[in-house]
């Protein structure tokens, strides 16, 4: 249980561990060496870090976080909001193919993934907070 409250501490210290293992096989494959990405992991570990040792340092309360109510709410918006997205690409891929169009180009697909990530994130955190 007290190991707990370290979640995102040991999420950054794995992404670290994970990066070094995937640069390792890089380099022994290619023989490149790609510092930007390590920097970047490292990056990405450190903001991981010093947000968990934040949080941990200014509760002062045993109160959970997180209830079932809270977790019943996020659940089902998670639920309703990935459905509704799913039903929204497949209408428009339906009506982008009535309208002939045979090639859709993968760069629109990852926007508008990326946009559903970006959106549900967003509300998934305005869920938890209410």
């Amino acid at each position: 249980m007290k190991l707990q409250k370290w979640t995102l501490a040991f999420i950054g210290i794995g992404t670290v561990i994970g990066a070094l293992i995937g640069i390792t096989i890089i380099y022994s494959t290619t023989g490149n060496f790609n510092i930007s990405s390590l920097l970047g992991f490292i990056t990405a570990a450190l903001i991981l870090i010093v947000i968990n040792v934040i949080k941990v340092f200014v509760k002062k309360d045993n109160t959970p976080e997180i209830d079932e109510r809270i977790k019943k709410n996020v659940m089902l918006y998670y639920l309703y909001s990935s459905t509704i997205f799913i039903v929204v690409l497949f209408l428009g891929l339906a009506v982008l193919s009535f309208l002939n169009f045979e090639i859709v180009e993968i760069t629109y697909l990852w926007i508008i993934m990326i946009a559903y990530l970006l959106i549900s994130g967003i509300g998934g955190f305005i869920v938890i907070r209410r």
